[in-house]
Order: C-alpha cells, then structure tokens, then sequence
C-alpha cells in the first residue's frame, strides 16, 4: 500500500511479508464434499478415502489419526511457564491448529498417562526431524492430519526481497531521492523475544529488565540505496524482509 504525504510530498509505502511458503493459501481452502458437513476426506497417502487430511470444520476429532506412543521431541512453541494441559488429545490437537502467534504450529503431542498427565505440547517443524520418537504413555499427531511436507525452507516463510521501482513524470521527479526504511521482525520491536528468551518470561521484571524491553520495542530504521534509471529517470529501492516481517518505507526529496 502506498500514500504520499500532503505536506512533505513524501512518498510513504507499506510493505509485510505474510505470505506462505509451501504452496498452501492463508486460510484452509478445502472445500465440502456432498456430506453437507464441509468435510473434505483425504488419506494420509494422498488418496480421497480417508479422513486425516484437511478434515473440516473438526480436524482434530478423528482418533485413528493419532499417534500412539509418540512424543516429538524438544522445538516447544511455548515457554515453561506457558504450558497447559487439555481434556483429551483431540483438545490439544485443536489448540495447535488454532495457534495463530505465528503459524508454526506443525505437530503436537500429548501426555495421557504416567507422571503429570494431560500436558499439551505444540512444537514448531524442527521437532519433526527428529528421529526416535517412541514414548510411553504420550500420544502424537499433527494438526491436519498427516505430516506436513519437507521442504528447504521454513514451512511457511522465508525472507524475500523485492524491488520497488518509482516513475517519474517530471524532472523535479526525477532528483535524487532519499529512502528510510523503519521495519518491525524479530529483533526489532520485538520485547517479546527477549522476555522469553533471556529473561525466562520473568512473571515480575526488574526496573533495570523493564529498561530493557522498551529498548527492545523500538522499531529499527536504515536508510537504503536509490538507484536512478539514466534514460528513463525511473527511481529504483530494493528492500528484503524477513519472515512475518513488517516495514513502512519513507521516500523523499
């Protein structure tokens, strides 16, 4: 999105990088199939007999997708201080379908006997590389049903760069330009990281830890390159975003 300043004729652009990685839309796309019940059933192999693949509205209520004796290991998506427990397995599935902090949520796994019963864990992909997963008394499973798939990339996003480029109708147009960019990602205005990080998501923070995390919730700012077309006078700034990263870039006289 783009606007311009009506004093300073600055020129003001909006950018964010939320968009998926591995060919899946935003939301859930699956679509009814004659049941009247918008479930759409797919098996673990792919094949339209089977109900583990993008089930709808309730993905996490068939059992027999379930993995018995399965516990993914470490990649939690919560600190300690944040984890819960659910009724049964198929509560704890839905809570990672649900977990919109950052779409990571690619596997969960579920304690249903044996010391501290009923602990909901949601992990991120990394926990899916992992190869002995055997444990008693857990069970395991992934939001949709089947094991999301492998990819060189982080399963939702990586970063991007793109290339903005500015016509200019006159000479004026034409001057150089300076380019600002202000930007909000994962180490910028991003207290949060740091509270769960190094500050083990502290319940009470210091005054000192408090100076801290308005330190770290201001945004970053850099100034970028302008590159001018020589025949044509068109501007050109390139910017790259990490993932889930958002940015206003200032451009002006």
């Amino acid at each position: 999105m783009a606007t311009r300043n009506t004093n300073t004729k600055a020129l003001i652009i909006f950018l964010a990088n939320f968009a998926p990685d591995d060919n899946k839309p935003l939301e859930d796309d699956a679509t009814s199939e004659g049941d009247g019940h918008g479930q759409h059933e797919v098996s673990r192999d792919g094949d339209e007999n089977g109900i583990c693949y993008k089930m709808r509205p309730n993905k996490c209520t068939e059992a027999s997708c379930y993995l018995k004796g399965t516990d993914w290991k470490g990649s939690d998506l919560l600190p300690e201080s944040q984890k819960f427990k659910t009724d049964n397995a198929s509560a704890c599935c839905d809570a990672c379908l649900h977990f919109k902090v950052d779409k990571f949520c690619q596997a969960w796994s579920w304690r249903e006997s044996g010391s501290d019963p009923h602990r909901c864990y949601l992990k991120s992909g990394d926990a899916l590389s992992h190869k002995d997963n055997h444990a008693t008394g857990m069970i395991g499973g992934f939001p949709n049903g089947i094991e999301p798939p492998a990819s060189k990339h982080s399963y939702y996003n990586i970063s991007r760069t793109v290339k903005l480029t500015i016509a200019s109708s006159t000479s004026n147009d034409a001057a150089a330009r300076k380019a600002t960019l202000t930007v909000i990602n994962s180490t910028c205005a991003n207290p949060k990281a740091l509270w769960m990080g190094e500050m083990n998501s502290v319940t009470w923070p210091s005054d000192a830890q408090l100076a801290q995390l308005r330190t770290a919730s201001a945004m970053c700012e850099e100034e970028l390159e302008v590159t001018t077309d020589a025949l044509t006078g068109a501007q050109t700034v390139e910017v790259t975003l990490e993932a889930y990263a958002a940015a206003m870039l200032k451009v002006e006289a």
